[in-house]
């Protein structure tokens, strides 16, 4: 009679090992590890506090502040400009109505030297008012005033104020034949426009237009 062994199937495989059971921790090695500080906290040396790196803007950002300086720049400089014209345009304002109150004055002084002479005043009362005329045609020239030259030159007016016509034999019609007030210039613009006598050209003849008796 023969006999089966059996075999296990369990026979032929190779035994595992058994993993180790982990050692339990000590409490006191666990309290000595450094803590991590939060994700948020500021960083520390020597106890005081460390700024954080900027953060860079994006480009975008950076483009529409660099922007945004440059108009602000470019507001400014217009305003600088625009204040300094302004104060450019009082400033000449000032000027010319201090000028046009003056110069009555120097018109005074120009008709009574010429009533001296005419009248054949004294040589010290001439001279006086001569020098005084002087003088007041110096502080003007100085200031940027000067005369306008208006006889024997054609009306202008920009410059010449006609207040009648004449015919005159020598000068063409247009013509400036003399003046009844004299005109300035103020840094080569007019400040006071010349009243002028204007030629109407060669006298008509009178006997052309009669008739014979």
């Amino acid at each position: 009679m023969k006999t089966h062994h059996k075999h296990s199937s369990h026979a032929s495989e190779p035994a595992v090992a058994a993993s180790p059971a982990p050692e339990p921790q000590d409490p006191a090695a666990a309290s000595t590890l450094p803590e991590l500080p939060p994700l948020d906290a500021t960083p520390e040396v020597d106890g005081e506090p460390q700024v954080a790196d900027v953060i860079p803007l994006p480009i975008s950002e950076e483009v529409r502040l660099r922007d945004q300086m440059l108009r602000l720049q470019a507001d400014f400089d217009n305003y600088r400009k625009r204040t300094a014209r302004e104060q450019a345009e009082w400033s000449r304002r000032v000027r010319e109505k201090v000028l046009l109150d003056v110069l009555p004055v120097l018109d005074n002084l120009e008709r009574a030297e010429q009533q001296a002479r005419e009248h054949q005043a004294g040589a010290a009362f001439i001279g006086g008012l001569t020098l005084v005329l002087q003088q007041f045609q110096e502080i003007l020239r100085k200031q940027g005033v000067l005369p306008i030259e208006s006889v024997g030159r054609s009306f202008d007016p920009k410059q010449h104020e006609a207040i009648s016509q004449a015919p005159s034999a020598d000068q063409a019609e247009g013509v400036v034949l003399f003046e009844t007030r004299k005109g300035y210039l103020l840094d080569k613009e007019t400040l006071r426009h010349a009243q002028v006598v204007v030629s109407s050209g060669q006298p008509s003849d009178p006997s052309s237009g009669e008739e014979s008796t």
